[in-house]
């Protein structure tokens, strides 16, 4: 299954490579990226930052991005006779190379991003007891592919905003089913003149 996995991501940027798009006009250069994510499984919220590369394609344009993802939670709550501070760490970095459908440069309207990469994560949680002052926790780490969707929208050529869907297939062990995560990002591209 893994394999099937990794198969169709490497077919996804490969097809990326070779599809003529209409891009109008070339456009290279590097952009700075800031990020919401929001889990549609577990309503969990994350902040995010980034870079990406933008270069001009054999039929379009293609972009290298990179991206860091923090959600922090915590909480304070009492159960029964007990008070409890409570807290979840979530990091991801995701190194990925997506395509741009229908994007001209520079020139205000919409386009369709596709693309494929790698991520790695984790995920860390503890529970601290006041009243017996006893801690407990535990921590995970993980990786797997990306398969990004999205949709942008050109207000200038300084400024983009965009909304995506980063299909996040996990890595299972030998034998064991790959778990998804879904999450939402919603992004703001900012090009420094």
């Amino acid at each position: 299954m893994k394999r099937a996995y990794r198969l169709a991501a490497l077919s996804l940027a490969f097809a990326a490579l070779l599809t003529p798009v209409g891009a109008q006009e070339s456009d290279e250069g590097f952009l700075a990226r800031i990020s919401a994510g929001l889990d549609v499984i577990d309503i969990g919220l994350a902040a995010g930052v980034g870079a990406v590369y933008r270069f001009p394609g054999p039929g379009g344009i293609g972009e290298i991005a990179a991206d860091i993802f923090y959600g922090p939670y915590w909480e304070t709550y009492t159960e029964g006779a007990n008070t409890f501070d409570y807290s979840e760490t979530l990091i991801i970095v995701a190194v990925r190379a997506d395509w741009l459908f229908n994007y001209e440069a520079g020139v205000p309207g919409w386009y369709q991003v596709a693309g494929t990469g790698v991520f790695a994560g984790s995920y860390s949680w503890e529970n601290y007891n006041r009243t017996t002052d006893y801690t407990e926790g535990n921590g995970y780490f993980a990786s797997g592919t990306v398969i990004n969707l999205g949709l942008g929208y050109v207000f200038s050529r300084t400024w983009e905003a965009r909304l995506e869907i980063p299909v996040l297939v996990f890595f299972g062990e030998y034998g064991e089913a790959a778990a998804i995560a879904i999450p939402i990002t919603a992004g703001v591209l900012f090009r420094p003149r």
